[in-house]
């Protein structure tokens, strides 16, 4: 289920985006999710509600070794 958060005085997208998935790949969800957020700065407004919709957990890369 997607969650609705407000955003704070001084918050960025990427910031929150890195608080509440822990990765960054997942901005242009966020953006597809929250249609007019791309016509915002980057420092967001206070009081605005974001949609941070559920995303797949990424599969685990293979670890590749260089020296055995």
């Amino acid at each position: 289920m997607p969650k609705r958060i407000l955003t704070r005085d001084g918050d960025m997208l990427d910031d929150i985006v890195w608080r509440h998935y822990g990765r960054q790949d997942v901005v242009p969800a966020v953006l597809e999710a929250n249609q007019d957020l791309s016509l915002q700065g980057p420092v967001l407004p206070a009081g605005m509600i974001l949609v941070l919709p559920d995303v797949p957990v990424p599969a685990d890369a293979p670890v590749i070794r260089l020296w055995s």
